[in-house]
């Protein structure tokens, strides 16, 4: 399955990043939303993984982009944040899903199917 992480901590990238890879997913990262269109077309990812608060774009403009687009609006993303009312603004950007930071893999991962599987 290929997974596209867009967060602006390097940290969380690469952990996140190593993990999945290690689990037989194909993973793409970038640290910020810049060119955010041109990146999925690029990869094409079945799920996109989609930190709520980044510079320049935010995760959850990103995802409002996205939703309301014909073409990207079916991919299924899973917002993730530290911030308290991240599911509320979650929601309200017509994410398929929230979790709350920190999140362990296992969480995350059953989350990728989850929202995959909801989106076949």
């Amino acid at each position: 399955m290929k997974v596209m992480i867009f967060d602006d901590e390097i940290d969380v990238l690469q952990l996140y990043s190593m993990i999945l890879q290690r689990r037989g997913h194909e993973v793409h990262t970038a640290q910020n939303c810049l060119h955010l269109m041109d990146k999925i077309e690029e990869v094409h990812p079945d799920v996109i993984i989609m930190d709520n608060e980044m510079p320049v774009l935010s995760g959850l403009q990103a995802t409002k982009v996205l939703k309301e687009d014909t073409v990207y609006k079916a991919i299924p993303i899973i917002c993730i944040s530290a911030n308290t009312e991240g599911a509320k603004l979650a929601k309200e950007a017509h994410a398929d899903m929230f979790l709350p930071k920190p999140l362990g893999i296992r969480e995350l991962e059953d989350a990728i199917n989850k929202v995959t599987l909801k989106a076949a």
